[in-house]
């Protein structure tokens, strides 16, 4: 029987006396990429720092691999998983080596110092993000798909068994958008990691996740594969568009197309095409 790495049971969010997350219920499955959509404003980040707990739910449980996660420390918790939030400051003046390192702290001893394994952890993690060239680079000397890939490798170099990545790809060009999914991809394939992600781009979370999770107005609209949840009548609900939904010319996933104003005609309906 597969172990849950997540179990989320009836958690709702507060900030003040307004609802943020809605009694939510679902479950994320070890070795599992596990993507959140949903439009602005609808406690996807939120979410993401309640499942670390940076947040605090007012109300449900949240199990991380079996056992609450109220009931673990900081430390432990940062060697279960790691959080790379969507905006990362880049104004100290640290190399890119020095902020991977900063990964190990969780596993260090009582002086803080690094050994000999940190730093082979260390580069292992610059090499499998594709960053080890820049490792005595400057971080605001790095183009934004590379600081990305930085904070990437800083989160490895926990050595975490599950990764929590908000928006990883927003501002990025196509090309380190790919970079970053494919890179997503090959934690799970190749070290079993499990990944989960919020995502503006339905495309990308149709293509790479095993699950998709859609909420709107902090409520759990629908859970389940890509053509289980991507649908025209779904979508249309959750964003209130117009689009079309079709099978991908690439892969058995469905591929969603919006429909601009000037493209409507009076009978327009979005839906699966044939």
């Amino acid at each position: 029987m597969t172990q849950a790495a997540l179990q989320v049971k009836g958690v709702s969010y507060f900030y003040g006396d307004r609802p943020i997350l809605k009694q939510l219920d679902f479950g994320v499955e070890d070795g599992e990429f596990f993507i959140i959509i949903g439009p602005n404003g609808s406690g996807k980040t939120t979410l993401l720092k309640t499942l670390c707990g940076i947040e605090t739910a007012r109300s449900g449980n949240i199990d991380l691999f079996d056992r609450p996660l109220v009931g673990y420390s900081k430390t432990a918790i940062a060697k279960k998983l790691s959080f790379v939030p969507q905006i990362v400051p880049v104004d100290f003046p640290f190399t890119v080596l020095q902020t991977v390192l900063m990964g190990r702290y969780p596993h260090l001893g009582v002086l803080g110092v690094e050994k000999d394994h940190d730093l082979e952890i260390a580069m292992q993690a610059l090499t499998f993000s594709g960053v080890e060239q820049l490792a005595d680079r400057r971080l605001n000397e790095l183009s934004g798909g590379e600081r990305q890939r930085v904070f990437i490798a800083r989160a490895l170099c926990q050595e975490p068994k599950l990764l929590l990545l908000d928006e990883p790809t927003a501002s990025l060009d196509l090309s380190h958008q790919l970079r970053i999914m494919d890179l997503m991809e090959q934690l799970k394939q190749q070290q079993g990691m499990t990944i989960v992600m919020v995502s503006h781009d339905i495309n990308l979370a149709a293509m790479y996740a095993d699950r998709i999770l859609l909420i709107k107005e902090g409520a759990l609209v629908s859970l389940g594969t890509p053509w289980e949840v991507l649908t025209y009548d779904t979508l249309e609900s959750a964003y209130d568009c117009t689009l079309l939904v079709d099978k991908s010319p690439l892969g058995p996933f469905p591929r969603i197309t919006l429909v601009p104003r000037k493209c409507l005609g009076p009978n327009t309906r979005g839906g699966v095409a044939p």
